[in-house]
């Protein structure tokens, strides 16, 4: 340990290389569903000043990493999709696989979900749709 300011200086430059890699937040991995019919936000981290490259299908959006490392992109709506690749590009590239275009649904809090949907206006309707598509599924 003679030189400890050049060992500092080392970690630092391995750390730095190490943060500067594109990166996405966990909620992001394969086999993820995104809303149909809105459109799409993928956000992360990189270097500052890093250009970042996202592609879902046909669709590609751009950001440059703020001085933080922070970027975001919107991509358009897609109606529908299946068994799609998102791509995100910097220094390096992040590749998530079978991306399904749906309808996502939040539940939260226990009063919530004790409402059963025979109680709801409209009911049967909904009850018969439901029906159909289990039929439509087999």
């Amino acid at each position: 340990m003679r030189h400890p300011l050049l060992w500092c200086a080392l970690a630092l430059a391995a750390l730095s290389a190490a943060w500067g890699d594109v990166k996405l937040p966990s909620m992001f991995g394969d086999n993820m569903l995104l809303q149909r019919n809105k459109p799409i936000a993928v956000w992360g981290t990189a270097a500052p000043g890093e250009d970042v490259t996202v592609t879902l299908d046909k669709a590609t959006a751009k950001a440059t990493a703020d001085a933080t490392g922070a970027w975001n992109v919107a991509l358009p709506a897609l109606a529908t999709g299946e068994n799609l690749t998102l791509t995100v590009e910097g220094k390096n590239t992040l590749t998530l696989k079978n991306i399904i275009m749906g309808d996502v649904w939040v539940c939260s809090g226990q009063s919530n979900m004790e409402f059963t949907l025979n109680g709801a206006m409209g009911a049967a309707d909904d009850m018969w749709t439901f029906a159909l598509s289990d039929l439509t599924s087999c």
